[in-house]
């Protein structure tokens, strides 16, 4: 008997995204000289650690409780989209020059963060890849 999760990856994900923005606003939450200068690191005023923290906290548990998803991912991927712009705007070139670090494992959260995140895509792969042969594969001659 294969999994929910299995069936639905969405649920995995779901859950595993909403974790990462809860332990993100809690991390702010207990470390606030760690939320202020990543505030100054951008150019934005400390003003904004607070808004931010409760964001990422109350929409995180907005996506691990599977309420309002949609709009959850909707204001989660503006927020992203935002933080992605505001870092490229103030890094930079001095982000392509730093690019190689993308392929060196180091032992630090972030590393062990995204390879975590591979490893579960990885064995979500695996155990739902249809054999090759297998009748639950589409032939060349059926239309979807």
């Amino acid at each position: 008997m294969k999994l929910r999760i299995i069936k639905n990856p969405s649920i995995l994900l779901r859950v595993l995204m909403g974790g990462v923005f809860c332990v993100a606003g809690l991390f702010r939450l207990f470390v606030p000289q760690m939320a202020l200068d990543e505030m100054a690191n951008l150019n934005l005023s400390a003003l904004l650690v607070f808004p931010v923290t409760a964001f990422e906290i109350v929409l995180g548990l907005s996506l691990i409780l599977n309420r309002y998803v949609k709009y959850t991912a909707g204001a989660l991927i503006l927020f992203l989209f935002f933080a992605l712009t505001r870092g490229l705007a103030i890094g930079g070139l001095g982000l392509l020059s730093a690019a190689g670090e993308l392929f060196v494992f180091n032992v630090n959260p972030t590393d062990i963060f995204m390879h975590l995140v591979f490893l579960i895509i990885l064995l979500y792969l695996f155990l739902t890849a249809i054999p090759k042969n297998s009748p639950d594969m589409p032939s060349d001659t059926q239309q979807n």
